[in-house]
């Protein structure tokens, strides 16, 4: 009785350390998709939406985004009042 004890719990923990390894390569593949979409790729769904950049020196800019192409985006910052 014991040793099926042993080996359930055994059993149980390779069980339990196969399923966390699948978890943790399933979460790097994810990452690394996600590293591969462009910013402007990311952009081009949010066209139209208010948005607001935080730049360094210059701090929080608010503005509509009008336009996402060509390695650029375009914000009307009129438009975001």
């Amino acid at each position: 009785m014991r040793w099926e004890q042993l080996f359930a719990d055994l059993e149980a923990q390779a069980a339990d350390q196969e399923a966390a390894e699948l978890d943790a390569e399933a979460a790097s593949r994810s990452r690394a998709e996600i590293g591969r979409v462009h910013l402007a790729d990311r952009l081009r769904g949010a066209v139209g939406t208010e948005l607001v950049l935080t730049c360094a020196g210059v701090g929080d800019l608010t503005g509509r985004l009008v336009e996402v192409g060509g390695g650029l985006a375009a914000a009307d910052r009129r438009a975001a009042a």
